[in-house]
Formats: structure tokens, sequence, C-alpha cells
């Protein structure tokens, strides 16, 4: 059996040096090496090899110029064609930016970062058939969505996985977001602390010399106006249909129920009747995306008859916790800020999960027009998270608001993770996502300073 592996790069000296050393450390090394040289984009390099028969192996492997690899990857990947998979890979990728000196943890289960994929050439023509079917060059979703034996390698811990990918060196930027501005849900390391246990003090010390320190405040998002103005209780608008409450409804299905009845238990005990009302849905799906799937839709198919005098729905997962005395009325006059000036949804902008980003599926929306949103766009597949789903649309007619944040699935948060570009040093408050403890604790503080 015969491996290719292929290296896109272009005006990365820096990147490239150190891929030279991860390919000459591989135990198993490559029956051709394609370095594909040029200017981007990536995508018509690959195109163009897979088309013009340059590839002579019977697999290939991306062996991206900027990120690093272990010495067992290609003899991992090869063995993995030897047993009959077609399309082989490691998921959970880990990303660190080496110039802002953060890291973050994706939680794909279901398919691999192209720099992670290896595919028998067998499947080029569908390779190509992907490349064309989306002007984007983030096409590995699609080519994992392919019908084919596939293998996906997942293992708990960062330090035990084959890849970490590299973000922020310098040289050509790659495409995304996060060579330059840390993620919602990413996590600063400024001694390196991270990189260290996960490679080795010596490997990363390499990457030291390509911090680049920032003054300004990371993680402000392009293209999208926050809806955040300070509020003062005296000047919002109780007028019309903005003068009713929100209502907060909790979905959950089995596996959540104790954690939504504390949730409820909070949010009962710590609100203004005249701003926040509580309900809840129990979903019969079990899991990830098929519960959140089921409530969120039926209750914005149904809250227009269900709760006529909500001004807004606060759709909320029991990984939600209030964060500060007033939390209801804040929420309250953001949204009829947001209301008033034709949204008719707000929430935590993400900027990754589609190509623009989304809002997180944690948000306040207007109960008459998502009704109609969702009858026009339609039911959402079952392997889609909805607010990846209806993305688009929520882009087009939502607001980002400070005052929600996400932190999906992190643990230990202190203090400082939880502002927000938007908010500066006033926390926000609703935080959702945080799998410990840390966020309770932090509310509770809050709750016993400020009440």
């Amino acid at each position: 059996m015969k491996l290719t592996a292929i290296t896109c790069t272009y005006n990365r000296p820096e990147a490239f040096a150190l891929c030279k050393e991860y390919m000459a450390n591989q135990t198993r090394q490559p029956d051709q090496w394609l370095i594909l040289d040029g200017p981007e984009p990536m995508r018509e390099k690959i195109r163009h090899a897979a088309i013009s028969g340059a590839i002579e192996g019977d697999a290939v492997v991306w062996f991206e110029d900027d990120d690093i690899f272990k010495p067992g990857w290609l003899e991992w990947c090869a063995a993995q064609m030897e047993h009959g998979y077609e399309l082989a890979g490691e998921g959970l990728i880990t990303y660190y930016n080496v110039s802002r000196r953060w890291a973050m943890e994706c939680m794909n289960t279901k398919h691999a970062a192209l720099c992670a994929t290896c595919m028998s050439t067998d499947l080029l023509p569908q390779l190509v058939n992907v490349i064309d079917s989306q002007d984007s060059p983030f096409f590995d979703l699609r080519l994992w969505h392919l019908s084919v034996s596939k293998r996906l390698r997942l293992t708990a811990e960062p330090k035990d996985r084959f890849i970490i990918g590299i973000k922020g060196m310098p040289g050509a930027k790659g495409y995304s977001s996060e060579h330059e501005n840390m993620p919602e849900w990413g996590k600063h390391d400024p001694g390196m602390d991270l990189l260290i246990e996960w490679l080795g003090a010596d490997w990363a010390k390499r990457y030291a010399q390509f911090h680049t320190p920032q003054t300004e405040v990371e993680g402000h998002w392009p293209n999208f106006d926050p809806a955040f103005v300070p509020v003062d209780a005296a000047e919002l608008p109780w007028h019309g249909h903005l003068a009713g409450p929100l209502v907060a409804v909790v979905q959950y299905w089995d596996g959540d129920a104790e954690e939504a009845m504390k949730l409820i238990s909070v949010l009962e005990k710590n609100r203004d009747p005249r701003f926040l009302q509580v309900d809840a849905f129990r979903s019969t799906g079990v899991g990830y995306p098929k519960g959140p799937n089921e409530a969120a839709e039926t209750i914005m198919r149904t809250a227009v008859h269900n709760w006529p005098h909500a001004s807004g729905i606060l759709l909320l997962e029991p990984d939600c916790v209030p964060m500060c005395p007033g939390w209801d009325l804040i929420l309250h006059g953001e949204w009829s800020r947001a209301q008033a000036a034709g949204k008719i949804a707000m929430g935590s902008y993400r900027p990754l999960g589609t190509k623009h980003g989304h809002l997180n599926g944690n948000l306040i929306f207007d109960p008459l027009p998502m009704k109609a949103l969702v009858e026009e766009v339609g039911p959402c597949p079952p392997d889609l998270a909805w607010d990846l789903f209806y993305a688009e649309k929520l882009l087009e007619q939502g607001a980002r608001t400070g005052l929600i944040r996400n932190l999906w699935r992190e643990r230990w948060v202190p203090r400082e993770r939880i502002l927000t570009p938007e908010c500066g040093k006033a926390a926000p408050v609703l935080i959702h996502g945080v799998i410990d403890n840390s966020a309770w604790d932090i509310s509770r503080e809050n709750f016993n300073r400020y009440a």
C-alpha cells in the first residue's frame, strides 16, 4: 500500500521548516510527499492535484504545513487504509494559537478536520465533487458526509492525540478567524502551560518565539453589531407589546432532569415577575442534537399560542446560570431595544459552526416572527443542531448581545473568562455551557455581594 502525503504551503517558511521536521520524525514515511506550493486557495490546489494524476499512492493524507504531527500519525493512517477503511481521521481536534497564546478543543465527534484526515485515492472523484459543490475552503465536513467506510479516532486528552492544529504562525494567514482572535470558548495560556503538557517542553519552546503580545481586547467579532446599551431601568420603553415579560423556558430530557429542576428553582427565586416568568419543556428526544432540536422547534412553533402575553421567549438549556441580581430586568431591557430595532432573536454570537457563525441556541426570540421563520425554512435535519440550521436567517434578523455568555463545555472558569467584548469589565448576566460548578460559585458570590 502506497501512501501519499499532501502539504499545501505558501509564504510560511517558519511553519514549513517545522513541518519538515515533523515529517522526518514519522515512524512511517510517505511513498510520495506532494508539496503544493503557491498562492491560495488551497481547495483549488488540491482539486488540480486530484484531477491531474499527480497523486500516485493508494491513499492520501493531508499533512498541513502549520500543524503539529506526532511521530505515529502516518503509520496509524496507513494501518486504517490497510484494514479497508476508505476514510479515516482523528476527531476532537485541539487548536493552539502561538501568536496570541490561547487553546481550544473542538467537539467534532462525527468528522475530522482536513489536517487530520486520510482517504483512499478511490475517493478522488468524490473529493472533486465535494470541492465543486461548495464555494468554501471548509469542505472537510462535507467530505465526511460521504457514504463510505470510516474510522474516526477519539481520545479524551489532547496530549494523547496525534495532531495539534497550530494557528497564528508568521507568514500567509489561514482561512479561519482563529488565526487572529480567540474564539468565545477558547482558553488563554500565557505561560504555554497547555502546549508544554501536550507536547513536552522541548517541542513547545520551539513556538515561544512566535508570541506577539496584544494590548487590545481580544475576541471582537466582525460584521455584527451588538444591541448592548448600559441599562437604566428608568429609561426602559415600557409601552405597547414591549411591556410583556420574558418567559424563560427550560428545555430538557430525562438525563438532564435533575439539573433542569435546579435551574428552574433558582430562576423562580431570583426573578421579578414583571420582567420574567418561568416554564419548562421536557423533550422526548434523547442526546445531541435530537433532544434540543425537538424541544426548540416545538417551542418555537407553539410559543405564540402557549405564551401569547410574552414579549420574548428565553430558551434555556439546563447548563445555564444567572449571574447577578436584576439579571432578568437587564435582559428584558436589552431585548426591548433589540425588538424595537426590528430584531426577532438575540443571543450570544459564535464565529464557528457555519460559514458566517451563528447565534447560540440559548437565546431570546419573538414568538410570532420566529414561528413564521421555522415554517418558512422547514424542519431541521436530524444530524444538525437547530441553531446551526437556522443560522443564516437568525443572523440576518438577529442581534448579538454580550449579556449572554457561551462557554461551551468549559470547566474551572475564572471571573476573567466570563467577560465579553461587548460588556468590557461588566460581566454578562447569563452564562451557558460550563460543565462544572465554577459558574455557580461565581453566581452565588455575585448574588450575595450585590443583593
